[in-house]
C-alpha cells in the first residue's frame, strides 16, 4: 500500500509540475525532464539512495535544456550531491517537498547549487553533513553558502535548508575568482518561505543592483535543538546579512537564537576588487520577529540609511546585547510599534556619529533587566551629533531612566536632523 501511495504521490506531483510553466517562461510549452528517469541523450536515471553521486546525472540533465529552458523535476527521494549542480537560464528545479533531499557530505565543501538567471528552486529540502556533537561543538566551516544567486530574476520558494553551515548568497561579482570574464550582476531575486537552521549564516545579500524580496522566513532548530548546537548559533551566527544594497523588502522574518537577527554592513573587500560596494539604502522591513537573539537588529555599515523598521518584535537572551545596536556613523532609521522585552541593557543604542533614530508607537515592557543602570535608549557619550526621537512610547518595568538626558534623546521632533 505504501508503494503505491508513493507513486500515486508522484505521479501527481509529476503532473502539477507538466501543468505549471518553467519560471521566466509564463504561458509557454514547458519541457519536463524527471531526474529519476534515463535522458535525453546519454544522461543517466539519478539514483536517490543516498550513496550514489547523482551530480553527474542531474548536471546532464541541467545542461541538455534549451534556450527556452523547462523543469527538471526531482520526485522524493535522497540524492547524494558530491559537485555543483549548475541551473542554466529559465531552468526550474522542482521538487515534491521536503521528501525530495539534496545531500552534501563535507567531502565536498563548494556551492551545492548554483542558479542562472531566471532559474528557480522551489519544493526541496537542502542537508548539509555537520560533526558529530561533542563538547565545544562547531561546524565544518570550510563551507561554502550551499545555494549561490549567479544571475539576475531568480527565484527561491518552500526551501528548507535543514542544516548548512552557510545558505544563501546573493552578490554581484567577477564571473571567475579570478576576476576574468564578465561581471555578473544580481537583482529582483525573490526568496519566500524559506526555512532551516543556517549555523554561520542565513542569507547574505550584497551588491544586488535591483529590488530584492526576502519573505516568510522562519530560521529555528529545525535541525538540532542540542544546547551544543544552539550555544553556538547564538554565540556566532548572523540570520540576514545585507550589504550594498537599495530597497531590499524583508517581509514576516521570524529568527530564533541567532547572535544577530538583521545585520546591515559595510561590503567587505571583495577579491578581485569590485566596484559595487557601500551600505544598505532604504531597506524595509515589515513584521521581524528577533526571539531569544542576543543583538535584534545590529548596523556597523556607515551610511545606512532609509531603514524602516515597522512592528519588529525583539526578545532579549539571557545574556543578550543592545536590541537595536548602530554602530556606525551617517546612520538614518525609523522605527514603528516596536514591541521590546526583556533587554539586558538598552532597547536602542547609539554609538555613532551623526546618527538620526526615530521611534513611534511602541512598547518597551522591560529593559535593563541586568539592573546595571542602562537606558532604555541611549546615545553614548562622547558621540557627535547622533539623536534619537521618541513620541507613543509606553515603557514598562526597568531599573534604569527611560532614556539618557541631555538633548541627544528627545520627546519632539528635530529639526536639521544629522544622518538625513
Amino acid at each position: 500500500m505504501t508503494n503505491i501511495l508513493t507513486r500515486l504521490w508522484a505521479a501527481f506531483a509529476l503532473a502539477m509540475t507538466l501543468a505549471a510553466p518553467a519560471f521566466g517562461q509564463v504561458g509557454s510549452p514547458t519541457t519536463v525532464i524527471d531526474a529519476r528517469m534515463a535522458g535525453p541523450g546519454t544522461c543517466t536515471a539519478a539514483t536517490a539512495n543516498g550513496t550514489t553521486d547523482d551530480s553527474v546525472a542531474l548536471n546532464c540533465k541541467l545542461s541538455s535544456f534549451g534556450a527556452s529552458g523547462g523543469v527538471l523535476f526531482i520526485p522524493a527521494g535522497n540524492y547524494y550531491v558530491a559537485n555543483t549542480l549548475l541551473v542554466p537560464q529559465n531552468v526550474s528545479v522542482r521538487g515534491t517537498g521536503y521528501g525530495s533531499v539534496l545531500q552534501q557530505k563535507h567531502t565536498f565543501v563548494g556551492n551545492l547549487i548554483r542558479l542562472g538567471t531566471f532559474s528557480e528552486l522551489r519544493d526541496i529540502q537542502l542537508t548539509q553533513e555537520q560533526p558529530p556533537l561533542a563538547a565545544g561543538w562547531s561546524p565544518y566551516l570550510d563551507y561554502d553558502y550551499q545555494i549561490r544567486v549567479f544571475g539576475y530574476s531568480v527565484n527561491i520558494s518552500n526551501v528548507m535548508l535543514l542544516s548548512p553551515t552557510r545558505g544563501i548568497i546573493i552578490r554581484s561579482e567577477n564571473q571567475n575568482p579570478d576576476g576574468s570574464g564578465p561581471v555578473v550582476f544580481v537583482g529582483k531575486a525573490r526568496l519566500s518561505n524559506i526555512r532551516g537552521q543556517p549555523l554561520v549564516s542565513g542569507i547574505y545579500m550584497d551588491g544586488i543592483s535591483d529590488v530584492m524580496r526576502a519573505e516568510d522566513i522562519h530560521f529555528w532548530p529545525w535541525w538540532s535543538q542540542d544546547s551544543r548546537v544552539q550555544d553556538w548559533v547564538r554565540g556566532h551566527a548572523v540570520a540576514l546579512e545585507s550589504y550594498r544594497n537599495d530597497n531590499p523588502f524583508f517581509n514576516n522574518i521570524f529568527t530564533f537564537g541567532y547572535y544577530r537577527g538583521l545585520s546591515f554592513g559595510t561590503s567587505p573587500p571583495h577579491t578581485p576588487p569590485f566596484p559595487i560596494v557601500g551600505s544598505t539604502s532604504r531597506a524595509t522591513v515589515s513584521g521581524f520577529d528577533c526571539d531569544f537573539c542576543y543583538f535584534g537588529v545590529y548596523i556597523n555599515g556607515n551610511n545606512t540609511n532609509g531603514l524602516q523598521l515597522d512592528g519588529p518584535i525583539i526578545y532579549s537572551s539571557s545574556d543578550g546585547q543592545p536590541q537595536i545596536y548602530i554602530d556606525a556613523d551617517h546612520v538614518s532609521i525609523m522605527i514603528s510599534r516596536l514591541d521590546s522585552v526583556a533587554s539586558l541593557t538598552n532597547v536602542v543604542r547609539i554609538l555613532g556619529d551623526y546618527d538620526s533614530v526615530v521611534v513611534g508607537n511602541s512598547m518597551i515592557r522591560s529593559w535593563n533587566v541586568s539592573a546595571h543602570g542602562y537606558p532604555a535608549f541611549e546615545v553614548v557619550a562622547g558621540t557627535t551629533g547622533s539623536v534619537i526621537s521618541l513620541s507613543n512610547i509606553l515603557y514598562g518595568v526597568g531599573s534604569g531612566a527611560p532614556v539618557y538626558g541631555g538633548t541627544t534623546v528627545v520627546a519632539t521632533a528635530v529639526t536639521n536632523a544629522p544622518g538625513l
